[in-house]
């Protein structure tokens, strides 16, 4: 258990003072004036029961909280819901040719480089840096109203700041990694239809421009910060960097999403079914085999990333350098509701030759 003394006054420290001061001067000034009239016994009694008081004020005017903080061993539960409707048990018939070349890439049924270019990755990405630029730029302005009123930053505050800042590299690295194959494509651009070349262009110097830069700056002016002890001058320009960096991210998820004028079809999914169309015969066949695939099992060996291991990937993502437990509570639902044990996320290889996996057997179906 931990404690801390806070001060959540909204008046300005040197306000403060400048009142103790004035304060302190007025009853030293009516003790002289008193000296006079009144025993030296009650003249000193009298003056330290005003500084009494005039201390009391300050104490209210600086409202002293106490923080009391701990931590406790309760373990964090990670729900996964297994849907065991008949629909599951259903091929997708209707799936386009994109969404096939999603599920058989996921699965792991075609080579690695059968895709120039991964676009819901991107936007994936780009949806967190989002995320996570526009929450650095709240915490920053948190900050810097705790400054301004003269507190000392809270310890969360500052631990998460320091977390946030440690990530958000990382996080630029992973979607400069991602779009690295935008100017290089230049082929594959050329046999999208003109109002995708456009809206490729749009993203590439969005890119290049605009989000690479700011992420760079701000990435930059952030090694100099130190949430404990912060400059008060050079917060709300963080702030801002970050704000911006958010907004420009956010643009790049709508270049992504959003159909271009004059088409009916987002970039994202006419990259995947231009990249479809150049698969050679053997990759080609693969789709179709993945299209025969019951959603149930489609299901199961994309979020088992063909032959992983779903529970610890889990755990991972929930705080792998958390102390805290973390527990896999696995449900079933549509046609029954139950608890199952984490046994039924265990994975299935893919088959050596590259076909889709074999459909589970009655005992193992969720």
């Amino acid at each position: 258990m931990q404690h801390e003394l806070i001060f959540n006054s909204s008046w300005p420290w040197w306000l403060l003072i400048l009142i103790g001061g004035v304060g302190i001067v007025l009853v030293l000034s009516l003790y002289q004036r008193e000296r006079r009239e009144v025993s030296r016994t009650a003249g000193v009694l009298l003056t330290g029961l005003r500084l009494l008081l005039l201390l009391l004020l300050l104490v209210m005017l600086a409202e002293p909280v106490i923080r009391i903080s701990s931590r406790t061993g309760t373990p964090r539960h990670i729900a996964v819901l297994l849907d065991d409707s008949y629909s599951m048990d259903i091929p997708d018939a209707q799936a386009t040719q994109a969404e096939r070349l999603r599920w058989a890439d996921a699965v792991g049924l075609l080579p690695h480089d059968a895709r120039p270019l991964r676009p819901l990755q991107i936007g994936g990405q780009l949806s967190i840096l989002s995320r996570a630029a526009d929450d650095l730029s709240d915490e920053l302005r948190q900050l810097q109203l705790q400054v301004g009123r003269g507190n000392r930053p809270p310890q969360p505050l500052v631990d998460s700041l320091t977390d946030r800042v440690a990530r958000l590299g990382p996080q630029l690295d992973r979607l400069n990694e991602l779009t690295a194959r935008l100017s290089s494509q230049t082929a594959f651009r050329d046999i999208l239809p003109p109002p995708h070349q456009v809206r490729w262009d749009q993203i590439a110097g969005l890119m290049s421009k605009s989000i690479r830069p700011a992420g760079e700056a701000l990435t930059k002016a952030l090694k100099d910060l130190k949430p404990s002890d912060p400059d008060k001058e050079t917060l709300p320009r963080l702030a801002d960097q970050a704000h911006s960096l958010a907004q420009q991210c956010a643009g790049g998820v709508t270049l992504l999403n959003d159909p271009p004028p004059n088409a009916n079809q987002p970039i994202t999914d006419v990259i995947d079914a231009s990249a479809a169309a150049r698969l050679d015969a053997a990759s080609a066949a693969r789709l179709d085999r993945v299209a025969g695939m019951a959603r149930e099992q489609i299901a199961r060996e994309l979020l088992l990333a063909h032959g992983g291991d779903l529970l610890a990937r889990l755990r991972k993502a929930a705080g792998a350098d958390s102390k805290t437990p973390f527990v896999v509570d696995v449900y079933r639902f549509a046609q029954t509701a139950a608890r199952l044990p984490e046994a039924n996320l265990v994975a299935r290889p893919p088959s050596p030759d590259g076909a889709p996996p074999a459909a589970p057997d009655a005992a193992d179906k969720p």
